[in-house]
């Protein structure tokens, strides 16, 4: 039996609430982080692995524990190349040089404009990214990248791409093997009465908000999934946390408004109500990845690099946001955009990414595309929460029952945070005890140097 540790919020198939979500930020502040550990989870996990989630812990007081208790790490990334993350990247590679196990590097992207020249594209940061990349190398054969932009920015690194790193895109879409089946419109496709998705970024064009915002206005059974942990708040209990001109910040706003808004904490439950939109439009890359993975089409809107490499390596249809200044109906954009893409790469790009698994010593669970995988076996034992309704949809009842459960999981909240916060002051105190020790020694050490020198010892 082997034990896998993945750098994840939650095991994919574990029963988490809002209240749980409230308490603690398990999503990494974007839901779509649940989706590529869902992917890695149902390629790995069989009777003889299992897979456990590090909650986004990193610390070097853990990696005792790790190296007791696991046979390798698994670290999933998404446009972790950003001047934000550095932080967390490098310590990591602390812990990673630290472990005595196989580290996998199963995915990690750039964050950089669109159309960027990949040739010439350095950072500031870019010593940090080798270093980290050069630890994971040391405990593994191969790193694995979202797309070919990061592939060339690691080459500018020093890197060699097929020695070092390989392209495998997102694992999300691995999650069910090799094979995909988009569904056809029906031939009674109507904008009027067919019901779709949508997701948007705060990063989008303003444009591209609006573009968004009015379908909500224009059409009838339009619903939005938003993904950032603050908009779950919103969501939830109504109040805003955050104005963003042109982005839905207010529960009056029309992704809002119908009460429609759903937002997911487990990723089965996500995929699942995909099934019964009929397309899916937004900006979000795993808002859509959500929607194929379900057979369901989708209009991806790229507005940067880290999904221009993903659209184009995996084939998911996409406009780019000029073309929405046009101000298309979405049912020009399904015409005029081949939903079936994704299909055709899927077969070639999973079996790269087994192959990928395999170099590294990994066993996956999904080389076929059986009816049954151990995955799926235990997803069907899972208990995992519903879709999480808009605070505009819910009875009054229900509306107490969440401000009572917001309390409690605040309380939580700031329970270990109090708690954190006396270990860090202790952590403190016996530094500056230690500190005053030394200084102490420091200043005996000084006297008798004096002494030695005003008294020197006579042959």
């Amino acid at each position: 039996m082997k034990k896998y540790l993945m750098r994840s919020g939650l095991h994919p198939l574990e029963y988490k609430t809002p209240g749980d979500l409230i308490a603690r930020d398990f999503i990494g502040t974007n839901s779509g982080n649940m989706l590529y550990a869902y992917g890695i989870f149902r390629n790995l996990v069989s009777p003889d692995v299992t897979i456990e989630s590090d909650e986004y812990v990193v610390s070097m007081s853990k990696v005792d524990d790790i190296n007791t208790n696991y046979d390798g790490y698994i670290i999933a990334l998404a446009d972790a190349i950003r001047p934000d993350f550095m932080p967390t990247l490098k310590a990591l590679t602390n812990v990673i040089r630290a472990l005595k196990i196989p580290v996998y590097l199963i995915g990690m992207g750039v964050r950089a404009d669109y159309g960027v020249a990949e040739a010439d594209l350095h950072f500031e940061y870019d010593d940090i990214v080798r270093d980290f990349v050069a630890a994971v190398l040391e405990k593994s054969s191969v790193v694995g990248l979202r797309g070919d932009i990061t592939a060339q920015y690691l080459n500018n690194l020093g890197f060699k791409q097929g020695e070092d790193h390989v392209v495998i895109g997102c694992p999300s879409m691995y999650a069910f093997g090799p094979q995909l089946k988009i569904r056809d419109l029906r031939a009674d496709f109507s904008l009027q009465s067919s019901r779709f998705k949508t997701n948007i970024s705060k990063s989008a064009p303003e444009k591209t908000m609006d573009y968004i915002s009015n379908l909500h206005r224009d059409y009838a059974h339009v619903s939005y999934i938003p993904q950032e942990y603050d908009e779950f708040k919103l969501l939830y209990s109504g109040g805003s946390t955050s104005s963003i001109n042109h982005y839905p910040s207010n529960i009056h706003d029309p992704a809002y408004a119908s009460g429609e808004a759903q937002f997911f904490l487990n990723a089965p439950t996500w995929i699942n109500e995909m099934k019964h939109a009929d397309f899916s439009i937004g900006t979000r890359f795993h808002g859509n990845v959500a929607a194929t993975l379900a057979g369901t089409p989708s209009v991806t809107i790229p507005i940067d690099a880290r999904m221009q490499e993903l659209v184009e390596f995996h084939g998911l249809p996409y406009v780019l946001p000029e073309r929405l200044d046009e101000n298309p109906s979405p049912e020009a954009l399904l015409q005029e955009l081949d939903m079936h893409a994704p299909e055709r790469k899927q077969a070639a790009n999973f079996a790269n990414f087994i192959t990928f698994l395999k170099k590294n010593g990994l066993e996956p669970a999904i080389e076929q595309d059986p009816k049954m995988t151990y995955a799926d076996r235990l997803e069907q034992q899972a208990n995992l929460y519903r879709a999480v309704a808009s605070s505009e949809q819910i009875s009054d009842v229900e509306r107490r029952s969440r401000l009572a459960e917001g309390t409690t999981a605040n309380l939580i909240k700031e329970k270990r945070l109090r708690a954190a916060i006396r270990h860090n002051q202790e952590k403190n105190q016996a530094l500056t005890n230690e500190n005053d020790k030394l200084h102490a020694q420091i200043e005996q050490l000084k006297k008798q140097l004096k002494t030695a020198t005003e008294n020197p010892d006579e042959d």
